[in-house]
């Protein structure tokens, strides 16, 4: 699992509602927002919307009055695959800078992995540039090379490689003794 920051600043409140942060494509996002500027008589909103067939619907709508105690809020992940966008509004108070940062978890590190063990357990796999040693006149492999690709069509060609790795194997008395896969 990996995590990437992808949006950090600060807003500015203000009477009308404020975009945040704009959230396009397939992630689980989330995100902090930092309240320590609130006052005494201050209130803001804070509104979640998600796209839905085209038109952002308003997911959660949350109201914070005053200076908070725990003033780091913490903004819940949510799964997306559209559009996701946050707006602040100042209800009562002066304008004020309230800092953010959003975050990314994605799961290509774990794809790009599984993707790697089907290839071992040898699914759109393709060895090639072997190498042969001969022992008592009997050819034996010591070398070559393993690529393992993302579509079956693309097996053996320069397309749509996932990985290659380098063989290497040694004898002795025509016994196999190590054999080693590396990736390059």
């Amino acid at each position: 699992m990996g995590f990437e920051l992808i949006a950090e600043g600060e807003i500015t409140s203000t009477p009308t509602p404020q975009l945040l942060v704009d959230l396009t494509g397939n992630g689980r996002y989330s995100g902090y927002l930092d309240l320590t500027n609130m006052e005494v008589n201050d209130v803001v909103t804070l509104i979640q919307y998600i796209m839905i067939n085209g038109v952002f619907v308003s997911y959660r709508t949350q109201q914070y009055g005053g200076v908070q105690s725990d003033p780091l809020l913490y903004i819940e992940p949510k799964e997306c695959v559209t559009q996701i966008k946050l707006t602040l509004q100042q209800n009562t108070g002066p304008s004020r800078l309230y800092p953010y940062i959003f975050i990314l978890e994605s799961d290509n590190d774990l794809s790009d992995m599984l993707q790697r063990a089907l290839g071992l357990a040898q699914e759109n796999y393709f060895l090639d540039q072997t190498v042969y040693a001969n022992y008592q006149g009997t050819p034996i492999m010591t070398g070559g090379r393993i690529r393992i690709y993302s579509d079956k069509a693309s097996v053996g060609t320069n397309n749509n490689v996932i990985a290659t790795y380098n063989v290497s194997a040694t004898y002795s008395q025509n016994k196999l003794q190590t054999y080693k896969v590396t990736m390059v």
